[in-house]
This record gives structure tokens, sequence and C-alpha cells, in this order.
């Protein structure tokens, strides 16, 4: 796999909505469809009847699958305006849906799940991830840059241009993206950066921010001599924290999550043991470790009552 197909795949598979208050994490009990790859997005405004969407692309199909939490089988699949699709919950509730297959997004009512509208434009080109701050804005991120939508609008829309892998908005607002050795940040708004994190940094795809405005950055890769990590900044201050290495249980990340019950998922699937490893926020030590049922894992996701669904 290059590395445009890891950092597309890492792009892909986590999405988080909303918090949970159940610390317990378990695997999710719903019946997934044969994918070749799969996006999932917990909606977590239904609570303990959450809703997950899964993006399918098997064989050449495309399609969104609905779900229960708490049940099996789909609820719904949506097939309009989906072409490889990677799903996200917006700031307002509805179903936002990047489409690498057709450069566009598209977005789709929660409860009927039709679609409501579709973006567009010459700037969209393989959108791979979706984020949102709290005013609405969206960041779609393509393989020539992070498209920006303010305000969730078409109108003056602009490309912050460049190598990209991983996007993440803090509780200010501010735009973090990943690009190898570096992560750039820029306030609301802005196309020029006002910082550059590079220490403890070697090769940012999949990043996070939990509620502490703390950023996980995944440098994903794997070597004898360097066998990945992830490096832990604190956004107000920009400064770095401190890197989870292999001795915390780190080897190959391929993707961060922070659940909803504020811990740290790492999913380590590039060469060595398969696994899932988890820390407190703000903390190394490793409390868990899951291996079952792993085959490099990639996604990532949990919904609000605290099941914990993956990827491979």
């Amino acid at each position: 796999m290059n590395r445009r197909s890891i950092a597309a795949a890492l792009a892909a598979g986590i999405v988080l909505a909303g918090c949970g208050q159940n610390n317990s994490s378990t695997a999710s009990n719903i019946d997934l469809p044969a994918a070749d790859r799969a996006a999932m997005s917990a909606d977590t405004r239904a609570g303990k009847n959450a809703q997950l969407y899964v993006g399918n692309w098997p064989y050449g199909e495309s399609f969104v699958s609905v779900y229960n939490t708490k049940k099996k089988g789909p609820l719904a699949t949506i097939t309009d305006g989906i072409s490889r699709p990677l799903p996200a919950i917006g700031p307002d509730g509805r179903l936002y849906v990047a489409n690498e297959g057709n450069a566009t997004v598209t977005i789709y009512d929660s409860a009927k799940h039709h679609l409501m509208q579709t973006f567009s434009t010459g700037k969209l080109s393989e959108p791979t991830k979706l984020a949102f701050d709290s005013t609405g804005t969206i960041y779609a991120l393509c393989p020539g840059g992070v498209v920006v939508f303010p305000s969730g609008s078409q109108q003056n829309e602009y490309i912050l241009p460049g190598n990209r892998y991983g996007i993440a908005v803090d509780s200010m607002n501010d735009l973090y993206v990943s690009a190898g050795p570096k992560v750039y940040g820029y306030k609301p708004g802005a196309r020029k950066h006002f910082v550059v994190l590079h220490d403890g940094i070697s090769s940012a795809a999949s990043i996070a921010v939990d509620p502490n405005d703390n950023l996980y950055i995944a440098n994903s890769r794997y070597r004898k001599k360097d066998p990945g990590s992830v490096a832990v900044y604190n956004t107000v201050s920009n400064s770095l924290e401190y890197v989870l290495t292999n001795a915390q249980g780190v080897h190959g990340p391929t993707n961060v999550l922070v659940g909803s019950d504020g811990n740290l998922y790492v999913a380590n699937g590039l060469g060595g043991p398969q696994s899932v490893t988890v820390y407190p926020p703000g903390q190394t030590t490793l409390i868990r470790t899951i291996t079952s049922g792993l085959d490099q894992p990639a996604g990532l996701a949990m919904d609000s009552s605290g099941i914990f669904t993956f990827r491979t």
C-alpha cells in the first residue's frame, strides 16, 4: 500500500459525534456488511439508540448502511448521490458524506435520510474526510489540500493547498492539518497558518483532539528502528506534552480516536502484532489492549453508549 493509499484509508476511518456517560467499551454486536473499505460515523443524538452510519465500497458499488447500535442488521441503505462514501455527523445533527468517487459532499436528513443538498465545486477532488467547527464551517480533506466552506456555504469557498493526511478542529475552532513531518494550525477563516508543529512528528497522518484540547498525532509508519508513535500536544500552548511509543504499546499506528468515554484509542495496523491500545486522557498508562478479531485495523468509531467498533 503506497503513502497516498494509506493516507486515504486512515483519513476515512474515524469519526465521532457527541459525548457519552457509559465508561465501558465492548465489541459492537452489529452485523456489518462485507466491504472493501468502510468508514463509520456514530450519530449519538439518540443516546442509547444511537445510529451508526457505515460507508461501503464493495466491488464497484457504493452505499451507506444505517444501523441502530442495539440491533443487528441495517435499518436503511442510502444510495442517492453516494460514490465511495466517507460519512460524518455535522454540528446540526445531519448526515454529511464525503464522496471520493464523484467529488461531492452530500447532506442528508437524519430522520428519513433524504438527500437535501449537494456540494459540487471545482475545488473538491476525491474528498476523504470531513471536519466541522461550531459555526458550521465544513472542512473537506482532499489530496490537493483542505477545501473550506465558511459557515457551511458554498459561497466564498477556498482551499488550503498542499498534500494533507488528517484534519481536526479544537474547542477554539482552530483547524489542525497533518502533513507528513509537520502539523499546521489555522485560525478560523485564515488562509495562512499561525503555528507549525514538528517536535515528535515524523510521518503525521490521522489526528484527533479531545475535549481538553489535547491533540493526538499518529506517526504512521513501521520500521525496525522506528515502529511509529503518537505525539501528544496541548493546543492551547501548542507545545509537545509527551510521546506514546513502542514502550507504551504503540507500533505502526494507523489511526487515533478519542472515545466517548474520554480515552484515547490507537489502531496499530502497520507491521508487528495487530492491536488497538487504550490510554486514559492525557496519560501514558496503557489500560487495555484489544487483539481479538483484528486484521490490519485502520478505522475506529464509538457511539455515546460506549459501544466500540473497528474497521479492518
